[in-house]
């Protein structure tokens, strides 16, 4: 059980980083075509982010659940540290994508939304917060990957000790 966590937690945080950096350069290479009309490209906009939070949630949800289990294994003491940090961060990331989905997205969908097609002022104001926000969104899951695949320092044996004196 133990391995499988520690394979869940580093392939889940990881694969969120690597599944939204995609998302990102898809959506701006369709957002820039000269060839999409703005209500195709609204449409598509709802039709992606809905999956785009569910793999979000999903993903960072398993991977900081995991390191939670793996801190209160017996079994990890010499990784209780970080895996305290790790679970901290990826906490902190899936409050911001909370915050995110509720706050930013829903208020932006609804204006894409409009029978009219005419964006208010504050859609612009939301999404630069949106970018922003999910820039700390992926660095708070980047330092959580990152140390998820850190190996341990294990303690250097007397036979290796002697072998260097």
């Amino acid at each position: 059980m133990n391995r499988c966590l520690w394979i869940a937690m580093r392939f889940c945080l990881c694969a969120w980083l690597g599944a939204a950096a995609l998302f990102v350069v898809a959506g701006v290479l369709e957002v820039m075509s000269p060839e999409i009309d703005q209500p195709t490209k609204n449409h598509l906009v709802t039709l992606r982010f809905p999956p785009y939070y569910l793999f979000g949630f999903s993903l960072v949800g398993i991977g900081t659940l995991s390191s939670i289990l793996l801190r209160f294994s017996k079994r990890n003491a010499p990784s209780h540290r970080r895996l305290t940090i790790t679970a901290a961060f990826g906490v902190l990331t899936l409050l911001i994508m909370t915050y995110d989905y509720l706050q930013i997205y829903l208020p932006l969908e609804a204006m894409m939304l409009r029978d009219d097609g005419i964006f208010p002022g504050e859609f612009h104001r939301l999404h630069e917060w949106s970018k922003n926000i999910n820039a700390v969104s992926a660095t708070t899951c980047l330092v959580a990957a990152l140390l998820s695949v850190v190996e341990p320092q294990r303690p250097a044996s007397s036979s290796s000790e002697a072998a260097t004196e």
